[in-house]
């Protein structure tokens, strides 16, 4: 009797046990965020148990699935996902493992449900198959990673994800578009390969100090476009260590890049410009002055090689060379030049020389007009020639004017523009020592010419931009009638008309489909806009001007109060030049048409500069301008 009742107490604590450890499992299976089920291996997924957080998940509560009360649990799942996922789960049992898989639930709201689940096959005697698993809302995860994916996808910014086997593992649509490549087939091989060859072995320490833990590097390369040609990329990496990956954001900087290049040449161009007109004013003789527009030449432009030879009426037609700089008497030894049109004579200069037109060779090497001299610039290392021919005062060809490089393509269309201006002011030199002119009219075609020569320039800025064409020459029209209003001197208002004439220039760095564009800008976009009084200030500051045309053109846009760009300055920091020239650059702004909107007329223009005189315009030009035109004794034209 004793072992009975002590068998009953064991049983009563058995029972009591499990009961606990049931509670306790019904209480830790309610308190996970996803639903644990047991359900037939059928089509239906007919439940035999579900927990609580079926509610929240489908909308049903447990007892509508359970033997499929209401609604069954596979009549939940999707119909585009219910054969896929039945699939994968049948597939898992067939290889007795467990399956995970993710699908879409119709809640009993009619919204979507993204669901990730994970389960396992049990058997019972020989009973059917049973599911057993778990089931977790991943909607919100779902939503956050497609918007991740709509970003990398979207983005006009070359996003990759690289390993450290040197493999793209995901690109975004941009670099196809940058490179031309597929990206299947950029991540074919190794990512090292699209580097240019003199660029890989400092892309390979950037890969090496990352991999060794540096956080984020910036750097730029050249890589390889589908064409055989290289695009510039500006790169900003970062590893990703816990991955063995790395994240990098890529930029196409080529554009800039070539715009820097050309900036640059356009500078170059225009202080030889500018030091070859001084040399016209100051040299006394035609040979000296020869000379010293070659060694301008050489020591302000850097071109390697420049000579300048004349015809000689003699047997042969020989050129005569009698100046040069960069070289010695025994390159024109080998050089041999004749003007005639026989085969000796068919090169560039001889050309330039019968048919007055410049002749330019981008590439020696490929030319067959350079055959003969092929050997011999090679041996000199020059790959690049323009022959500017020169003329006397009657028009006829008397001479060349040789200029070589020594990369191709040296000789861009706007340094090719300048360089035949200064060809032209050597030749009307030349033709004024000749003639023995004065001084005073050389002075006067000189003054002449460097206007050209800066319009030249104004109108290879404007011809990018035809919306704003003739821009810059109506404002200095504007400006030279308020500082005429304001009685200023002669010499200040010649320095206003040539400081508005080209107070654009920085504009020749912004991509033109950034000036052209109808529709609102970008802050990015706008920002390079603001960046050209700056531009144009670095392209003239060099040029030693009579006025202050350099500051002129950077602070055209400051304005009065401190507002303006790009040094904020007010009041009488600014120049009374410039202060003259925002006037005239607002009423001609929105007098004209614009991409963005239809043009205004004038009289807008003055009721602008009205509303922020003395704030961001001063008072006294705003006033002259608005009598000139009250007065009607201004119009543009």
């Amino acid at each position: 009797m004793k072992e009975h009742e002590r068998l009953t107490i064991q049983l009563d604590r058995k029972i009591k046990d499990l009961e606990s450890t049931r509670r306790s499992f019904i209480t830790l299976i309610g308190n996970l965020r996803g639903m644990v089920y047991r359900c037939r291996n059928e089509p239906d997924w007919t439940m035999e148990y579900i927990s609580d957080a079926c509610l929240d998940i489908t909308g049903y509560p447990p007892q509508a699935l359970i033997e499929n009360n209401e609604v069954s649990y596979g009549q939940l799942i999707h119909e585009d996902d219910r054969d896929r996922v039945n699939e994968q789960v049948q597939a898992a049992l067939r290889e007795n493992r467990p399956f995970e898989t993710e699908y879409r639930l119709k809640h009993r709201d009619g919204s979507i449900v993204w669901v990730w689940e994970q389960g396992v096959c049990t058997h019972s005697g020989s009973g059917p198959e049973r599911l057993e698993g778990y089931v977790s809302d991943i909607t919100q995860r779902r939503k956050d990673s497609m918007e991740r994916n709509r970003f990398f996808e979207l983005t006009l910014d070359m996003l990759c994800i690289a390993g450290i086997d040197g493999y793209f593992k995901h690109l975004n649509p941009s670099w196809s578009r940058v490179l031309g490549w597929s990206n299947d087939e950029l991540m074919a091989r190794p990512w090292i390969e699209l580097v240019h060859p003199d660029d890989r072995d400092a892309t390979k320490k950037v890969g090496v100090a990352l991999v060794e833990g540096n956080q984020v590097l910036s750097f730029k390369n050249r890589c390889l476009h589908k064409d055989g040609s290289y695009r510039w990329l500006s790169w900003d990496s970062m590893p990703l260590p816990v991955e063995g990956l790395m994240y990098g954001a890529v930029r196409d900087i080529t554009e800039e890049i070539n715009s820097q290049k050309k900036m640059s040449q356009l500078n170059r161009a225009l202080r030889v410009l500018s030091a070859g007109n001084r040399a016209l004013v100051r040299v006394g003789d035609e040979i000296s002055l020869l000379k010293e527009m070659c060694k301008v030449l050489v020591e302000e432009g850097g071109y390697p090689i420049a000579w300048v030879g004349f015809a000689v009426g003699d047997d042969i037609n020989s050129v005569k060379p009698v100046a040069s700089a960069g070289v010695n008497e025994s390159f024109f030894d080998e050089l041999d030049t004749n003007w005639d049109d026989t085969m000796c004579g068919e090169g560039p200069t001889s050309t330039a020389l019968r048919t007055g037109e410049p002749q330019l060779v981008k590439n020696i090497q490929n030319d067959p007009t350079m055959a003969r001299w092929h050997d011999f610039a090679m041996s000199h290392g020059l790959t690049a020639l323009i022959s500017l021919p020169l003329f006397d005062r009657t028009g006829d060809s008397i001479g060349v004017m040789n200029i070589y490089g020594v990369h191709g393509g040296v000789f861009i269309p706007e340094e090719m523009k300048l360089l035949e201006e200064l060809a032209n002011d050597l030749s009307y030199g030349i033709g004024t020592h000749r003639l023995q002119a004065d001084k005073m009219q050389t002075e006067t075609m000189l003054e002449e010419s460097l206007l050209q020569a800066i319009q030249a320039i104004a109108r290879t800025v404007e011809k990018r931009d035809p919306y704003t064409a003739g821009h810059q020459n109506r404002v200095a029209q504007l400006a030279v009638a308020i500082a005429t209003e304001m009685n200023m001197t002669e010499s200040e208002i010649d320095g206003i008309r040539l400081g508005a004439t080209i107070h654009d220039i920085g504009k020749i760095y912004v991509p033109a489909e950034i000036l052209n564009r109808p529709g609102r800008l970008t802050d990015h976009e706008f920002g390079l806009i603001k960046t050209h009084p700056e531009v144009g200030f670095e392209i003239v500051e060099g040029v030693p001007f009579p006025w202050p045309i350099a500051e002129m053109v950077r602070q055209h846009h400051e304005r009065l109060d401190g507002s303006g760009y790009p040094q904020g300055l007010k009041g009488e920091e600014i120049l009374l030049e410039a202060r003259i020239m925002a006037v005239a650059d607002v009423v001609e702004a929105i007098t004209s048409h614009r991409p963005y909107r239809p043009a205004l007329g004038i009289e807008a223009g003055v009721e602008e500069i009205l509303k922020r005189r003395g704030e961001w315009f001063d008072s006294q030009a705003v006033d002259a301008c608005v009598r000139l035109v009250k007065e009607g004794r201004f119009q543009f034209h």
